[in-house]
């Protein structure tokens, strides 16, 4: 299911899938720069996992790209297909709904409208860093943006996520994942100052809402939205 194109050599390399192949499945990057992927249809026929009458799956894999890895996650508690929506929202939460009928037909009067809430296995590793301030919530490109965090003096990435628009097993918001660059020093109210370089480049970081997230290992803090202009 994962294929890597290299635009350096203009070549495609296949990695590895999980234990069972499905397609439109919903996608999602994380702040920690895993992948969430949830439901879709089973191409598997070997698969022992269930599906309803469409064969739709429960199924939630977390894809590791730094270990071209997959984990297995709990699974949702209705089968979903392409037309639900999957999102990222800045507590560090994944939200689900709709996609639990027939594909491409309307669905009746009495369906199931629930949302789903996924906490992903970081919000579960320990005490969150804690963005306390930010010098802007509106950025400009090329500009240092200043943040104050607490609850830790060792921060290791600072990540902007764009805001999801999906529709369908598609991407339309701001179809990106940012480390950026900072540098940190600790002050005397245990508080840590971050000065965050915002890039220039506007093809590498497109107009659009984001939300940013400082980490420390693979812990995020709960998200700030911020706006490029």
């Amino acid at each position: 299911m994962v294929e890597v194109y290299d635009p350096a050599s203009d070549s495609w390399s296949l990695l590895s899938s999980p234990e069972t192949i499905r397609s439109m499945a919903k996608v999602l990057m994380l702040p920690t720069g895993k992948i969430l992927v949830a439901g879709g249809k089973k191409e598997d026929a070997n698969s022992p996992d269930p599906v309803n009458e469409w064969q739709q799956l429960k199924r939630v894999d977390l894809y590791d790209p730094q270990t071209d890895t997959w984990q297995r996650m709990t699974d949702m508690g209705d089968f979903r297909e392409y037309h639900a929506i999957m999102l990222l929202i800045p507590d560090g939460r994944v939200i689900i709904t709709a996609g639990v009928n027939q594909p491409g037909f309307n669905p009746p009067a009495d369906s199931n409208k629930s949302i789903e809430a996924f906490s992903p296995p970081y919000l579960f590793r320990g005490i969150r860093p804690q963005i306390d301030r930010l010098s802007s919530s509106r950025l400009n490109y090329g500009q240092i943006l200043n943040i104050s965090v607490s609850f830790t003096n060792a921060i290791s990435k600072v990540v902007l996520i764009g805001l999801s628009a999906q529709s369908h097993w598609m991407e339309g918001g701001v179809p990106r994942f940012l480390e950026l660059n900072f540098s940190q020093s600790q002050t005397t109210n245990s508080q840590t100052e971050v000065e965050v370089s915002i890039p220039s480049d506007s093809i590498r970081v497109p107009k659009g809402y984001y939300i940013l997230f400082v980490l420390v290992d693979d812990i995020p803090s709960i998200g700030q939205i911020v706006y490029l202009d």
